[in-house]
């Protein structure tokens, strides 16, 4: 079987100087059609619309005098026709190279009308086989077996993977494929949607995408204040607030339930006051997946030699100058002076106008109040 670097040699071949019959070879690699499919696949099997190829007829030898497979070829009716999704690249390629073909009646093996000679498939691959050494011979079997690996790499299950590839027998498909087979005990967990006090997970469209949504946990004034940073920021598609009083109608729901929200609000920011709290919200943030921002005013200024750490605010007109260091989770407020090689360490809350003077070294939870200056030189 051929190995993935070899796929990826073969998969550079097949795309350089690309002609019909490499098309069709890589509707093998990449569709895991037989070289008999590949042979007679015709353009107006492709729904270009739907992205969709419909398989229903196949290149098979006729029958000699004696009832043996005789020595000519033939394009012969399917068994049973299967329509298949293109993959997105298999259809950029076939899209970018219709100018092969003049009518939809031509194959995709030849570009022509005819019904195309056997071995076309075998001799194209042969060529390049030869270029580039991969095997001691190649055969198209190979690239529909490594097909088949690559799905059950990605995770596709047996079945799925037998309804695609048109075989039958899964007994078949689980000899030859068995080593390439993973069990996925973990996945036992997804039956907790079955009982009582399950609550799913709140996820985006999956037309939209993951977006850049920020929850923000506490509506309160540093809440708001959170907000229209992010707003200022003008990259948040949507902001969104928990918050465990009821009343406030701009919170969409409790602290509490914030587990729910990590698909739908994939960042999010703890913007209590309160040192401590903040420190254990962000933990608990971080264990479920969430991803720390770091917010900082447009209107803040901060050197390019200072380092802000995720999970800290810098608000508007809040100045860190050089070489100064910010840890996790902060909260430095407007006005604020950072001045020359301060370090302020994790879960500080620097308030307005306070200004802590060069090298002093902030110790972790420490709060500075409005208008205080600090120096605080390390021993």
């Amino acid at each position: 079987m051929l190995s993935e670097s070899q796929c990826m040699v073969l998969e550079k071949a097949l795309t350089e100087d690309i002609e019909p019959r490499k098309l069709a070879a890589y509707l093998c690699l990449h569709m895991g059609l037989s070289v008999a499919e590949a042979s007679a696949v015709k353009i107006k099997d492709i729904d270009f619309k739907a992205k969709t190829l419909t398989i229903r007829n196949a290149l098979a030898r006729t029958l000699g005098t004696n009832g043996q497979a005789g020595r000519q070829y033939k394009i012969i009716s399917s068994d049973a026709a299967r329509t298949i999704p293109i993959p997105p690249h298999v259809y950029r390629l076939l899209q970018k190279n219709t100018h092969l073909y003049p009518n939809k009646h031509c194959y995709i093996i030849s570009g022509e009308q005819d019904a195309p000679k056997a071995h076309m498939l075998q001799n194209q691959l042969a060529s390049i086989n030869t270029k580039y050494q991969l095997v001691d011979k190649i055969s198209t079997g190979m690239l529909r077996e490594a097909f088949i690996r690559r799905c059950l790499a990605c995770g596709l299950d047996l079945y799925t993977i037998s309804e695609f590839v048109g075989v039958k027998q899964l007994s078949e498909m689980q000899r030859k494929f068995g080593q390439y087979l993973e069990a996925y005990i973990q996945r036992i967990d997804k039956l907790e949607k079955y009982s009582l006090d399950y609550e799913p997970l709140l996820v985006p469209n999956p037309d939209s995408g993951k977006r850049m949504n920020l929850l923000i946990l506490g509506a309160g004034s540093q809440g708001q204040v959170v907000k229209e940073t992010a707003e200022a920021l003008g990259v948040f598609h949507k902001i969104a607030f928990l918050d465990d009083n009821t009343d406030i109608k701009s919170a969409i729901d409790t602290c509490e339930n914030y587990k729910r929200y990590v698909e739908l609000y994939p960042i999010a920011l703890p913007s209590f006051g309160n040192c401590e709290l903040r420190a254990m919200w962000i933990e608990r943030l971080e264990k479920a997946g969430f991803i720390l921002p770091t917010l900082i005013h447009p209107m803040a200024t901060v050197s390019p030699s200072a380092s802000v750490d995720a999970g800290t605010i810098v608000e508007a007109k809040a100045i860190i100058s050089a070489n100064a260091r910010i840890g996790k989770g902060c909260i430095v407020s407007s006005g604020a002076l950072i001045d020359v090689n301060v370090v302020v360490q994790e879960d500080c809350h620097i308030n307005c106008s306070a200004t802590v003077k060069k090298h002093s070294v902030i110790k972790p939870f420490s709060r500075i109040a409005s208008g205080v200056v600090v120096d605080v030189q390390p021993a």
